[in-house]
């Protein structure tokens, strides 16, 4: 019987130990031995203590083990980390039941080797604290969903951007908190675009911090599965404030660009245009300054007269491109073809220059007809003559 109950144990897969009351090793079966990696003949007869990585007493293992097991009349679980052949430590997770044989007093317990497990939970563990300390210290914000919407999550930098001072002040509300009213119906059609495709996306919406303030981001969400289930949603948002400024001053930087380009070239048709003018007044003046007009003959005064007419054309060309000059600004400035109050204007544009004629010790009156009638041009545009009329 001792032999069958030897091999029927050597045939279990999990380790198997028979203690008796003061500690000693009656049994071990073969997954215990190679264990060990001893010899069964090596181990018995020694105290379990011996084993044990921690330094502890015979008294002390029938106190917490041995009388435990007793008192308690089922079977007790514990873990242990024991020292086997060669100085390894293993994890072992025991499960020990106290029995009476013959009046005598036996722990018979079975074990599993966890070291792998234990190991790999301890990289674990040590990975999630590692993916908690790059989320806190992430220069982007970062937050977690559930699949409801409701926040479980946020780092520093996403509780900096929009003034979260305490986690209650998120935790377990739904995100729509913080997004933008404009921005809030297509920002759910993202959340439940996500939620049903089951993978990243990346797009723009606008958030509100705590004070109202509107910010617009960048945001990437990804499903996050555990054991392959799909529970929680983890998004990076990115402040774009900067990027915006930034796309604007190179949109503004462009346009100056064109620009300059547009009045250089528009320069180039003004001068010579005006070149040849000068020289057409210049040539005139040399041929006729000391030239009464009775001996200005026929063909002269026909060469004078064509030489007039090439200034005007040369003039208009100049005039006509100012004026596209000054239609680009007016554009630029928001100047359109409007009517305006010409009573309003014309005392507007009085007022403007008073200061300056009455420096100049002129005085200056006006008198309004009533019921003026509007005018075809701009306020803007309308005071400008005015007051160049009158500076004139």
């Amino acid at each position: 019987m001792l032999e069958l109950f030897i091999q029927v144990f050597d045939h279990i897969g999990d380790e198997v130990i028979i203690v008796d009351e003061r500690g000693k090793i009656l049994f071990i079966n073969q997954a215990t031995a190679k264990a060990f990696g001893s010899r069964r003949a090596a181990v018995l007869g020694k105290s379990i203590v011996g084993f044990l990585k921690e330094k502890t007493s015979v008294q002390r293992w029938r106190k917490e083990v041995f009388l435990e097991a007793k008192n308690k009349k089922s079977p007790v679980s514990y873990t242990i980390e024991r020292v086997v052949k060669g100085g390894d430590i293993q994890t072992v997770e025991i499960k020990a039941v106290h029995m009476v044989f013959k009046g005598r007093e036996f722990i018979v317990s079975t074990g599993w080797n966890i070291s792998k497990r234990v190991e790999l939970q301890r990289h674990l563990n040590e990975s999630e604290e590692m993916f908690r300390r790059l989320n806190e210290q992430a220069a982007d914000g970062i937050l977690t969903l559930d699949l409801k919407g409701r926040m479980l999550f946020i780092n520093n930098a996403l509780k900096k951007l929009v003034g979260i001072k305490n986690d209650t002040d998120f935790y377990l509300s739904h995100f729509r908190k913080f997004v933008a009213k404009e921005s809030l119906k297509v920002t759910l059609e993202y959340f439940e675009r996500v939620l049903k495709i089951k993978a990243s996306l990346t797009e723009h919406t606008h958030i509100v911090d705590l004070k109202g303030n509107t910010i617009p981001v960048e945001f990437t969400a990804t499903p996050i599965f555990k054991q392959g289930v799909f529970n929680q949603v983890h998004v990076i948002v990115r402040d774009i404030r900067k990027r915006r400024e930034l796309e604007r001053l190179m949109k503004e930087s462009e346009k100056l660009n064109a620009l300059q380009h547009l009045i250089s070239g528009t320069s180039l048709e003004i001068r010579n245009p005006l070149k040849g003018v000068l020289d057409m007044t210049q040539n005139l003046h040399k041929r006729y300054a000391d030239r009464y007009f009775e001996y200005i003959g026929f063909k002269e005064f026909e060469d004078i007269i064509s030489t007039l007419g090439d200034m005007s054309e040369q003039l208009n060309y100049c005039y006509e491109t100012i004026n596209r000059l000054l239609s680009l600004e007016r554009k630029k400035l928001g100047v359109s073809a409007v009517t305006s109050n010409a009573a309003e204007v014309i005392r507007s544009a009085v007022e403007s220059i008073k200061h300056q004629m009455e420096m100049a010790d002129i005085q200056l009156t006006y008198h309004l007809s009533k019921g003026l009638p509007a005018v075809a041009i701009s306020p803007f545009e309308l005071e400008q003559v005015l007051v160049n009329v009158m500076n004139n």
